[in-house]
């Protein structure tokens, strides 16, 4: 059967199965048929009858029984022991994951935050609705659910019952911390209710440089036992840095400290957003640095795992502000962009009846006036529809933020791409020159 829901994305370029970070994996229509039929209702016999019919020859079923061993070695089907009815594919009645800020208090002041201050928001929502809304998430099997804030451990024992209602529902439940508040004896608590993985802010392997950016003494040492006890305690984590102009001469020392200390690591540039709005923003060339840094293989060539894409994700992972506000996606908070309020609107009735949440869903790159003639429209897909909005007051506007970076990130794929990068941006280049 089908592991959780599976999204899939049809583009011009061919269909790719999503499949967070296991990596690309393209399929075609008879996968996608195949797939559909791992409902955990057939067994692979049946599944083989239903896709192939009475007459299929001993090679369509040796191709079809290969199908099946790779897909179950990308963990994308398992094999049961006994019929368990799930869903194949994410159907888009719902959210396909979601973000939820319990609080926006922190114990930290940084200088780049999405939120303009780390003070609790003016009416909070009760921890009983947010209780409510970990008991619809699950029922709606919205997978994975990110706890976050502000600092979400300020309110820990909201978190860890959230995660236990979220865990005992097969959901995925990720936080998103700074680490400060992790003790031993917290981080096993936290295990045990059902958090599998966490991310922890690291902006420098400099304990000055960390402590400057987020504007308390102490804070660099603290995030790291939080790191050790959280990954002692069995929970998986991942260090995130945002980088701007004070950091930016120290991001191989912090990637290099960052894959000793936790299980991966990510880098990004600072967001014009909330506190991001200043002159700490990093250029588009050294933007563009952090990428091509990251792609760059021991070989010098650029290894790329993007995914074709013709719209931006925005309507796929809301994130719900503490007061119950919900936004189409973490950048989108703007009045106008608002999808409803939990909990006078429920999650499922925004994803019926929202028409905002409809027409973001529906955007293709080739109804936006600056990106239906750019080369590398389905690489980039358009940018962030957030950070549009940002900039011009439309989502259908131009991304001044993602469109210049990811202009300069295809052509260098076609320059120094490796072979299955280099390959697939062809592919997006020669798609793009067809006539719609």
């Amino acid at each position: 059967m089908a592991k959780g829901p599976l999204s899939y994305r049809k583009t011009p370029v061919g269909v790719f199965l999503l499949t967070g970070d296991k990596g690309r994996i393209e399929i075609d229509d008879t996968v996608v048929t195949v797939l559909g039929l791992c409902d955990g209702r057939h067994t692979p016999d049946e599944v083989v009858l239903a896709a192939l019919g009475e007459d299929a020859s001993a090679s369509d079923k040796a191709t079809l029984d290969a199908l099946f061993q790779s897909m179950e070695a990308e963990g994308v089907i398992v094999r049961e022991s006994a019929p368990r009815p799930v869903e194949p594919f994410y159907r888009k009645d719902r959210p396909l994951a979601m973000m939820v800020e319990i609080t926006y208090a922190c114990n930290e002041a940084c200088l780049y935050c999405l939120r303009p201050t780390g003070k609790k928001m003016s009416g909070e929502l009760e921890n009983s609705v947010f209780l409510d809304l970990a008991e619809e998430a699950a029922s709606l099997g919205v997978s994975p659910v990110n706890i976050t804030g502000g600092e979400p451990l300020l309110k820990a024992d909201l978190a860890l019952e959230m995660s236990r209602r979220l865990h005992g529902a097969g959901c995925h439940v990720h936080l998103l911390t700074n680490g400060l508040l992790v003790t031993p004896a917290l981080a096993r608590e936290l295990h045990d209710a059902g958090v599998e993985s966490a991310q922890v802010s690291l902006d420098s392997a400099n304990p000055e440089t960390h402590d400057r950016l987020r504007g308390l003494a102490g804070a660099h040492a603290r995030a790291l036992q939080g790191i050790a006890d959280l990954r002692g305690a069995g929970i998986v984590v991942n260090t995130a840095t945002v980088v701007n102009r004070h950091n930016w001469e120290e991001r191989h020392e912090v990637w290099a400290l960052a894959r000793k200390v936790a299980d991966w690591c990510k880098l990004s540039a600072q967001l014009p957003i909330g506190r991001g709005r200043n002159a700490d923003l990093l250029s588009v060339k050294k933007d563009v640095d952090i990428h091509l840094m990251l792609m760059r293989d021991q070989d010098g060539r650029l290894r790329s795992a993007f995914i074709p894409r013709d719209r931006c994700s925005i309507g796929t992972s809301p994130v719900m502000a503490p007061d119950g506000t919900i936004y189409p996606c973490m950048l989108s908070r703007y009045e106008g962009l608002e999808l409803g309020r939990y909990p006078q609107d429920s999650l499922s009735g925004i994803w019926k009846h929202s028409p905002l949440l409809a027409d973001l869903r529906s955007l293709n790159v080739n109804e936006l006036d600056r990106c239906r003639e750019c080369e590398g429209r389905y690489f980039c897909g358009g940018g962030c529809r957030a950070s549009a909005y940002a900039s011009t007051g439309s989502y259908r506007g131009r991304d001044p933020v993602r469109c210049p970076i990811n202009k300069v990130l295809f052509r260098a794929l076609l320059r120094e791409g490796d072979e299955v990068s280099l390959a697939l941006a062809r592919r997006c280049l020669d798609a793009a020159a067809q006539p719609e």
